[in-house]
């Protein structure tokens, strides 16, 4: 099933009409450190790049009005507070806690329940985001190959009985899908429209997840249905084609039934609620099983072709699912596992303890005027060490400009080339002087324009002939012989580097997890600049 947080999340971003990959999104939520805070909330909305603000507001009918048409609130249940979605309606809220639990109030009753703490969204036209949802094609795929694989079975002219049959099995089978999406807690609104009537008597997870539904080890109930209803169905449609009544498969049916009486007692006595889904399954049997009555049955149709069909149907079906529902499951714990070791791995304090524990690099280049990016009086500074015929130095720039956007005025980015200037005509050279040059006479945002294109082609003639060589080569050259001989003298011999007020970012962490600190970052180095703490690097 959906996290609670991350369904209410994706509730209002679909209300503000704002896409994002619903799976990428859950896990960012899941995996962040502070899960299930407000902070998560906001921090995830900021990775996606979506406006956002949390902040607290007056309770009273006046602040009502003006607060958006939907947002997340915090709000009093009993003797603690969660996260809801609400939707305005006229002079009622919709109070949406979760995917299961819902409801509408007055203004009075919200405004006794209502802490002042909102969450609200905006979406900017401006943006573009490549966080769009992607198009999912197994469903379509799976009810084309049913359709086709019905229309087989049909041209084949079976009799009423046998269409009967083959109906429910296919109902069986959808049935048996349904349970499996649900011990696998993967999303369904089917299963979540089915399960979340819970009450006193009803309840699929007291059902599906208790040791009755747990034959040997890791087979359930659940996956011993799947095959069943699956095998009987491509048995029934081998039968047909070959012209061999489904007799043996009505008996099959017939032996089932002690399923259904050990089903009900289960439910009745032992976990005294009711399954929907289980009940679903248990009519399902019922109904092929009464097909046997109603059909004039010989023995003598038991023969070897129709064993070998039934045999060969079960046994192949049984060892396909074995193969895939250990790789679902090792899915599903694959997930989990990242979502711990992701939680983990974010942890400021952990970053911040390795960060610290690398030795300081003076990072000042006394009458060098370099690339300096965002706001050059800002206490934070990321020095990135690069050269433009780097591939490995092609996401480190696109994490970086993507920094810029979101902490334009909270960091400043100076870009360090580590090139051999011994050779003036060297691409190298002529490259990084003119993307100096760029950067000084045309500003910054010509700069990334022509940074993230040298990046993406990394063709020099057909850079410089698009971009010219520099007009002022020995002015730059010195810039970059300066720079050069910084690397050599601090043994930085490797690009990309990127060193955070001169601490090498560690090694532990992947480039790109520094956006997951910048908030973080941003605070220490100001609470730093605050209380004037020595190690602050200035930048000219």
């Amino acid at each position: 099933m959906k996290d609670t947080l991350s369904f209410i999340v994706q509730s209002l971003l679909q209300k503000n009409k704002i896409k994002i990959d619903s799976e990428e999104l859950d896990f960012q939520i899941q995996s962040h450190p502070s899960y299930p805070s407000l902070h998560a909330i906001t921090s995830v909305l900021s990775h996606f790049d979506v406006d956002n603000a949390a902040i607290r507001v007056p309770i009273d009918k006046d602040t009502l009005t003006q607060l958006p048409t939907s947002f997340i609130a915090q709000v009093k249940t009993g003797n603690d507070t969660d996260f809801a979605l609400v939707i305005k309606k006229s002079k009622n809220y919709k109070v949406i806690f979760s995917n299961k639990k819902s409801e509408t109030i007055s203004e009075a009753v919200f405004l006794e329940k209502f802490t002042g703490i909102i969450v609200a969204v905006e979406k900017d036209d401006t943006k573009q985001t490549d966080q769009i949802v992607t198009t999912n094609f197994q469903k379509p795929l799976f009810i084309l190959a049913l359709i086709l694989f019905s229309a087989l079975f049909l041209k084949s002219s079976p009799s009423f009985t046998e269409i009967f049959y083959f109906l429910t099995t296919l109902i069986g089978v959808t049935i048996s899908y349904l349970i499996i999406q649900h011990d696998l807690g993967i999303d369904s609104k089917i299963v979540d429209s089915i399960c979340s009537q819970e009450s006193k008597t009803t309840n699929c997870n007291a059902v599906l997840n208790s040791k009755a539904a747990t034959l040997y080890k890791n087979i359930k109930l659940s996956d011993v249905s799947l095959v069943y209803f699956v095998s009987i169905s491509i048995a029934s449609l081998l039968l047909v084609l070959t012209k061999t009544p489904l007799n043996a498969l009505y008996l099959i049916s017939l032996a089932g039934l002690p399923i259904v009486v050990y089903s009900i007692y289960y439910q009745v006595k032992v976990s005294k609620n009711w399954c929907v889904l289980c009940l679903g399954i248990a009519s399902v049997l019922v109904l092929q099983a009464s097909i046997f009555f109603f059909t004039t049955f010989n023995f003598s149709v038991l023969g070897i072709t129709s064993s070998l069909i039934i045999g060969f149907s079960f046994i192949t079906i049984a060892s396909i699912w074995l193969f895939i529902s250990s790789r679902l499951k090792q899915e599903q714990d694959f997930k989990k596992l990242k979502i711990e070791s992701s939680k983990f791995k974010r942890n400021f304090d952990l970053f911040n303890t390795l960060l610290q524990q690398s030795k300081v690099v003076d990072t000042t280049l006394a009458n060098t005027t370099e690339i300096v990016l965002g706001n050059k009086n800002a206490p934070l500074n990321i020095t990135i060490i690069t050269n433009p015929f780097c591939g490995h130095c092609k996401s480190a720039h696109n994490m970086v400009e993507s920094l810029l956007k979101t902490h334009h005025n909270k960091l400043n980015v100076t870009v360090r080339f580590n090139i051999n200037t011994s050779n003036p005509e060297s691409n190298g050279v002529l490259v990084s002087s003119r993307l100096l040059e760029l950067f000084h006479t045309e500003g910054e945002l010509k700069y990334l324009e022509a940074m993230y294109d040298i990046y993406n082609t990394a063709d020099a003639t057909a850079w410089l002939s698009k971009w010219n060589k520099p007009n002022n080569k020995e002015t730059y050259k010195d810039i970059l012989e300066t720079e050069y001989h910084w690397c050599l003298d601090n043994n930085i011999n490797f690009t990309p580097e990127i060193l955070i007020n001169g601490k090498s970012f560690p090694k532990a962490y992947s480039k790109s997890d520094l956006a997951f600190f910048m908030d973080n970052l941003v605070e220490l180095y100001q609470e730093h600049q605050n209380i004037e703490t020595p190690f602050i690097l200035k930048h000219n």
